[in-house]
């Protein structure tokens, strides 16, 4: 039990808060809808300017002298193309949230604010500053202090090895170690349940529409265990056969979609939109 206590404890967290949701899903409900305005109303500031300094201290270190540091050892090469890491990045980094919200967050501004013109410039920007710099600084900074102390310090793979400078080897293999570490576990899982759920819908109102497929509990669970396949045989093929092939086939696919919407699509008003925002 000790050595895996990190395992058995966000096991643990994780089954008692999927059976509360499963026990219990309209005080489930209310109680996360609590949280979440809890969590806006009283520290958005803070993560507004966290996500600020993220995108500074970002841009710092990559134009400083530490930039040009390898996250793995000094003789190390690449070992992927610049457009498959490209392709990782976006299908690993952004996902479903992209691909949801890439329509959902400008419709929602636009109608929220009036549906006006101005409305609609609004809803750009706003989409754009949100999928922009921001998101990618936050992860910028876990991957490069994850990469540089396990390649560079050979430290664990672990968020607690961030903090070996600061607790030491001992602290980060103690209770404060692990506590941060089951927090990074809960974290995960809770932005993959996240991603998943709103695939799963998203998917399934896209086959009842163009196939009619009803969208049902049924269909859902079917839906998600397909994905679990999917995803267990990208984790277990390893990077180059699964991650990477998969994010190779995605970038195909969002470059193909991305051309026959602009082909299809009102072009000029496309062009207009993007003159505008970035006039």
């Amino acid at each position: 039990m000790k050595k895996n206590q990190v395992f058995y404890i966000s096991f643990l967290i994780t089954l008692t808060i999927v059976a509360f949701g499963l026990v219990a899903p309209q005080a489930f409900a209310t109680a996360t809808s609590a949280a979440n305005d809890f969590l806006v109303n009283n520290l958005g500031w803070f993560y507004l300017i966290s996500m600020f300094v993220f995108v500074v201290f970002s841009l710092g270190i990559a134009f400083s002298k530490y930039g040009s540091i390898k996250l793995g050892p000094d003789d190390s090469v690449p070992e992927f193309s610049n457009r498959s890491w490209f392709a990782m990045l976006f299908g690993a980094g952004m996902g479903i949230g992209l691909v949801f919200w890439g329509v959902a967050e400008p419709l929602n501004h636009f109608m929220t604010f009036g549906a006006t013109e101005t409305a609609a410039d609004f809803a750009m920007k706003k989409s754009f500053m949100h999928w922009g710099f921001h998101p990618w600084a936050a992860y910028a900074i876990i991957g490069m202090a994850l990469g540089y102390f396990q390649f560079r310090k050979n430290a664990p793979g672990l968020i607690s090895s961030i903090f070996l400078p600061i607790l030491g080897e001992k602290g980060i293999k103690g209770p404060v170690g692990k506590m941060i570490d089951i927090f990074a576990v809960f974290a995960t899982v809770a932005g993959i349940a996240t991603s998943l759920g709103q695939g799963t819908m998203q998917i399934n109102s896209g086959l009842n529409f163009l196939f009619h497929v009803p969208t049902t509990r049924l269909i859902q669970i079917i839906i998600i265990i397909v994905l679990m396949v999917i995803y267990t045989w990208t984790a277990v093929s390893g990077i180059d056969k699964g991650i990477k092939l998969l994010s190779d086939i995605n970038l195909i696919l969002a470059v193909v979609i991305l051309a026959g919407a602009f082909l299809v699509g009102p072009k000029l008003l496309t062009l207009n939109v993007f003159y505008k925002f970035h006039r």
